[in-house]
């Protein structure tokens, strides 16, 4: 079974623990959320996901590492988690993909994810939110930085 890390519990958070618990994708699943919040999610864990649902405040109290963290919780979880998740050897899913306008946060991360082997993952949905669109610039909107994927 997959052991998969959420980064935030909001409303695409929800959406997506529920998505990966449906009948044919089961998984082990983490929570990371700020300290404030730990135990409402933890309290309401049953009702997101059934079964045993870790739920911490730091990528340091996890008791084994996910394969996957998944961000969704917003640009400042990008900067916050991404390369500590990376460093550790998880796949780093980014919703947050304005997050990665910031050049120097970006080559971090792909700096984590060459030398620790974890890999960046940009969902082919948000390529928008980073990569130019061509015909752009003809109507004065400034450039982009690319990312690759």
């Amino acid at each position: 079974m997959r052991h998969v890390l959420l980064i935030g519990m909001g409303a695409l958070g929800r959406h997506v623990a529920y998505a990966l618990q449906n009948e044919a994708n089961r998984v082990r699943l983490s929570i990371l959320v700020r300290p404030q919040y730990v135990e409402a999610v933890r309290s309401r864990a049953d009702e997101i996901v059934p079964g045993e649902v870790e739920v911490v405040s730091s990528l340091d109290k996890l008791r084994e590492i996910p394969e996957l963290a998944i961000e969704c919780a917003g640009h400042a979880a990008v900067a916050e988690f991404g390369e500590g998740c990376l460093t550790s050897g998880m796949d780093f899913l980014v919703t947050s993909v304005g997050a990665l306008t910031d050049i120097a946060l970006l080559q971090r991360l792909e700096r984590a994810s060459r030398t620790h082997m974890g890999k960046l993952m940009i969902p082919a949905g948000a390529i928008a939110g980073v990569t130019p669109f061509p015909d752009a610039r003809p109507l004065g909107l400034p450039d982009t930085p690319a990312a690759s994927t």
